[in-house]
Protein backbone atom coordinates (compact mmCIF):
# COMPACT_ATOMS: atom_id res chain seq x y z
CA UNK A 1 0.00 0.00 0.00
CA UNK A 2 1.61 3.21 -1.20
CA UNK A 3 0.98 5.23 1.98
CA UNK A 4 2.60 2.54 4.15
CA UNK A 5 5.83 2.08 2.17
CA UNK A 6 7.69 4.94 3.83
CA UNK A 7 6.59 3.90 7.33
CA UNK A 8 7.67 0.29 6.77
CA UNK A 9 11.06 1.38 5.36
CA UNK A 10 11.68 3.66 8.34
CA UNK A 11 10.76 0.94 10.85
CA UNK A 12 13.03 -1.61 9.14
CA UNK A 13 15.90 0.89 9.14
CA UNK A 14 15.34 1.44 12.86
CA UNK A 15 15.39 -2.31 13.56
CA UNK A 16 18.61 -2.76 11.61
CA UNK A 17 20.27 0.31 13.14
CA UNK A 18 19.37 -0.60 16.73
CA UNK A 19 19.85 -4.34 16.12
CA UNK A 20 16.67 -5.06 18.10
CA UNK A 21 13.67 -7.19 17.27
CA UNK A 22 10.50 -5.40 16.26
CA UNK A 23 7.09 -5.64 14.64
CA UNK A 24 5.35 -3.99 11.69
CA UNK A 25 1.73 -3.47 10.75
CA UNK A 26 0.97 -2.44 7.18
CA UNK A 27 -1.36 -2.89 4.23
CA UNK A 28 -0.83 -4.59 0.89
CA UNK A 29 -2.84 -4.37 -2.32
CA UNK A 30 -3.50 -7.62 -4.13
CA UNK A 31 -3.56 -7.82 -7.96
CA UNK A 32 -7.38 -7.82 -7.87
CA UNK A 33 -7.34 -4.50 -5.96
CA UNK A 34 -8.37 -5.80 -2.53
CA UNK A 35 -6.50 -4.54 0.53
CA UNK A 36 -5.14 -6.88 3.21
CA UNK A 37 -3.70 -5.96 6.60
CA UNK A 38 -0.41 -7.65 7.50
CA UNK A 39 1.39 -8.01 10.83
CA UNK A 40 5.08 -8.93 10.65
CA UNK A 41 7.34 -9.99 13.51
CA UNK A 42 10.95 -9.13 12.68
CA UNK A 43 13.97 -10.67 14.42
CA UNK A 44 17.66 -9.83 14.10
CA UNK A 45 20.10 -12.61 13.28
CA UNK A 46 23.58 -12.42 14.78
CA UNK A 47 26.65 -14.60 14.45
CA UNK A 48 28.44 -16.40 17.29
CA UNK A 49 30.25 -13.23 18.23
CA UNK A 50 27.02 -11.27 18.53
CA UNK A 51 27.49 -9.32 15.33
CA UNK A 52 24.42 -8.43 13.31
CA UNK A 53 24.26 -10.24 9.96
CA UNK A 54 20.62 -10.21 8.79
CA UNK A 55 16.95 -10.03 9.72
CA UNK A 56 14.17 -12.59 9.43
CA UNK A 57 10.44 -12.04 9.64
CA UNK A 58 7.15 -13.91 9.90
CA UNK A 59 4.08 -12.25 8.36
CA UNK A 60 0.46 -12.92 9.30
CA UNK A 61 -2.73 -11.76 7.59
CA UNK A 62 -4.78 -9.90 10.24
CA UNK A 63 -7.40 -8.43 7.90
CA UNK A 64 -10.42 -9.97 9.60
CA UNK A 65 -9.19 -8.84 13.00
CA UNK A 66 -8.63 -5.27 11.77
CA UNK A 67 -12.04 -5.19 10.09
CA UNK A 68 -13.77 -6.34 13.26
CA UNK A 69 -11.87 -3.75 15.30
CA UNK A 70 -12.80 -1.01 12.83
CA UNK A 71 -16.44 -2.10 12.84
CA UNK A 72 -16.71 -2.03 16.64
CA UNK A 73 -14.89 1.29 16.89
CA UNK A 74 -17.07 2.88 14.21
CA UNK A 75 -20.30 1.70 15.86
CA UNK A 76 -19.16 3.14 19.19
CA UNK A 77 -18.23 6.46 17.58
CA UNK A 78 -21.59 6.70 15.80
CA UNK A 79 -23.47 5.86 18.99
CA UNK A 80 -21.49 8.54 20.82
CA UNK A 81 -22.46 11.12 18.20
CA UNK A 82 -26.17 10.35 18.52
CA UNK A 83 -25.99 10.28 22.32
CA UNK A 84 -24.78 13.90 22.20
CA UNK A 85 -27.30 15.12 19.58
CA UNK A 86 -31.06 15.46 19.43
CA UNK A 87 -31.61 14.87 15.71
CA UNK A 88 -30.06 13.51 12.54
CA UNK A 89 -29.73 17.03 11.13
CA UNK A 90 -27.62 18.04 14.13
CA UNK A 91 -25.37 15.02 13.95
CA UNK A 92 -25.13 14.95 10.12
CA UNK A 93 -21.92 17.01 9.61
CA UNK A 94 -19.90 14.99 12.13
CA UNK A 95 -21.41 11.70 10.98
CA UNK A 96 -20.51 12.32 7.33
CA UNK A 97 -16.99 13.38 8.23
CA UNK A 98 -16.51 10.30 10.42
CA UNK A 99 -17.66 7.89 7.70
CA UNK A 100 -15.77 9.68 4.93
CA UNK A 101 -12.47 9.74 6.82
CA UNK A 102 -12.82 6.21 8.19
CA UNK A 103 -13.24 4.66 4.75
CA UNK A 104 -11.13 7.09 2.72
CA UNK A 105 -13.72 8.67 0.41
CA UNK A 106 -13.34 12.22 -0.93
CA UNK A 107 -16.99 13.31 -0.61
CA UNK A 108 -19.92 12.19 1.54
CA UNK A 109 -23.56 13.26 1.12
CA UNK A 110 -26.70 12.88 3.22
CA UNK A 111 -30.11 12.64 1.54
CA UNK A 112 -33.53 12.56 3.22
CA UNK A 113 -36.75 11.40 1.59
CA UNK A 114 -39.67 13.82 1.23
CA UNK A 115 -42.56 11.39 0.84
CA UNK A 116 -45.07 14.19 0.24
CA UNK A 117 -43.21 15.15 -2.96
CA UNK A 118 -41.86 11.67 -3.75
CA UNK A 119 -38.31 13.04 -3.89
CA UNK A 120 -35.04 12.52 -2.03
CA UNK A 121 -33.28 15.78 -1.15
CA UNK A 122 -29.68 16.59 -0.26
CA UNK A 123 -29.39 18.15 3.22
CA UNK A 124 -25.68 17.89 4.13
CA UNK A 125 -22.27 17.31 2.51
CA UNK A 126 -18.72 16.67 3.64
CA UNK A 127 -15.48 16.78 1.63
CA UNK A 128 -11.77 16.44 2.31
CA UNK A 129 -11.41 19.95 0.84
CA UNK A 130 -14.51 22.13 0.48
CA UNK A 131 -12.68 24.61 -1.75
CA UNK A 132 -11.45 21.85 -4.06
CA UNK A 133 -14.97 20.51 -4.69
CA UNK A 134 -16.91 23.78 -4.27
CA UNK A 135 -18.96 23.55 -7.48
CA UNK A 136 -19.81 19.87 -6.94
CA UNK A 137 -20.94 20.56 -3.36
CA UNK A 138 -22.95 23.64 -4.35
CA UNK A 139 -24.81 21.72 -7.04
CA UNK A 140 -25.46 18.81 -4.69
CA UNK A 141 -26.87 21.08 -1.97
CA UNK A 142 -29.70 22.18 -4.31
CA UNK A 143 -30.60 18.75 -5.67
CA UNK A 144 -33.71 16.66 -5.16
CA UNK A 145 -34.10 13.44 -7.17
CA UNK A 146 -37.30 11.54 -7.89
CA UNK A 147 -37.72 7.91 -6.89
CA UNK A 148 -35.13 5.63 -8.61
CA UNK A 149 -33.16 8.55 -10.12
CA UNK A 150 -29.38 8.83 -9.72
CA UNK A 151 -27.58 6.94 -6.95
CA UNK A 152 -29.73 8.25 -4.03
CA UNK A 153 -32.99 7.47 -5.83
CA UNK A 154 -31.83 4.03 -6.91
CA UNK A 155 -30.82 3.13 -3.36
CA UNK A 156 -34.24 4.35 -2.21
CA UNK A 157 -35.82 1.95 -4.71
CA UNK A 158 -33.65 -1.06 -3.82
CA UNK A 159 -33.31 -0.35 -0.07
CA UNK A 160 -29.78 -1.78 -0.35
CA UNK A 161 -26.18 -0.52 -0.74
CA UNK A 162 -24.87 0.16 -4.25
CA UNK A 163 -21.21 0.35 -5.32
CA UNK A 164 -20.57 1.95 -8.74
CA UNK A 165 -17.02 1.46 -10.01
CA UNK A 166 -17.48 3.79 -13.01
CA UNK A 167 -19.97 6.52 -12.13
CA UNK A 168 -18.87 8.64 -15.11
CA UNK A 169 -20.32 6.13 -17.58
CA UNK A 170 -23.24 4.83 -15.57
CA UNK A 171 -26.60 5.24 -17.40
CA UNK A 172 -28.54 6.40 -14.30
CA UNK A 173 -26.13 9.09 -13.11
CA UNK A 174 -27.12 12.59 -14.33
CA UNK A 175 -24.25 14.19 -12.39
CA UNK A 176 -21.54 12.43 -14.36
CA UNK A 177 -20.51 15.66 -16.12
CA UNK A 178 -19.68 17.53 -12.91
CA UNK A 179 -18.24 14.32 -11.43
CA UNK A 180 -15.93 14.03 -14.45
CA UNK A 181 -14.72 17.61 -13.90
CA UNK A 182 -13.46 16.57 -10.46
CA UNK A 183 -12.45 13.06 -11.60
CA UNK A 184 -14.84 11.43 -9.14
CA UNK A 185 -15.11 8.05 -10.80
CA UNK A 186 -16.28 5.75 -8.03
CA UNK A 187 -19.46 6.07 -6.01
CA UNK A 188 -21.07 4.23 -3.14
CA UNK A 189 -24.28 4.64 -1.19
CA UNK A 190 -26.32 2.89 1.45
CA UNK A 191 -29.85 3.32 2.85
CA UNK A 192 -30.79 4.68 6.25
CA UNK A 193 -33.48 2.39 7.63
CA UNK A 194 -35.52 2.62 10.82
CA UNK A 195 -37.88 -0.22 11.74
CA UNK A 196 -37.69 -1.62 8.21
CA UNK A 197 -38.64 1.72 6.61
CA UNK A 198 -36.11 3.71 4.59
CA UNK A 199 -35.98 7.42 5.37
CA UNK A 200 -32.71 8.52 3.80
CA UNK A 201 -29.47 7.66 2.00
CA UNK A 202 -25.77 8.39 2.48
CA UNK A 203 -23.59 8.49 -0.64
CA UNK A 204 -19.84 8.72 -1.21
CA UNK A 205 -17.60 9.72 -4.13
CA UNK A 206 -13.88 9.13 -4.72
CA UNK A 207 -11.25 9.49 -7.42
CA UNK A 208 -10.27 5.87 -7.04
CA UNK A 209 -10.91 3.19 -4.47
CA UNK A 210 -9.88 -0.46 -4.07
CA UNK A 211 -12.01 -3.14 -5.64
CA UNK A 212 -15.50 -3.57 -4.17
CA UNK A 213 -15.16 -4.72 -0.55
CA UNK A 214 -17.94 -7.19 0.34
CA UNK A 215 -17.10 -6.99 4.05
CA UNK A 216 -17.52 -3.22 3.91
CA UNK A 217 -20.80 -3.56 1.99
CA UNK A 218 -22.15 -6.06 4.51
CA UNK A 219 -21.23 -3.74 7.37
CA UNK A 220 -23.13 -0.89 5.71
CA UNK A 221 -26.14 -3.16 5.29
Amino acid sequence: FEEDKKIVAEELDKIVYQEKNGSLKYRIVRPDGTIRYIYSKVSCIKDKKGRFINIIGIASDITEYMQNQKSVQLKNQIQDLFDKSLSLREVAPKLLQLLRVTFGWNIAELWLIDFSKNTIRNIENSADSNNKYSEFLTIASHLAFPYAKDLPGEIWRLKAPIWIEDYLNHPNCPRNAIAEKYKLRQALGFPLIYRKDIFGVITFFAHTMPKRDDYFMNMLS
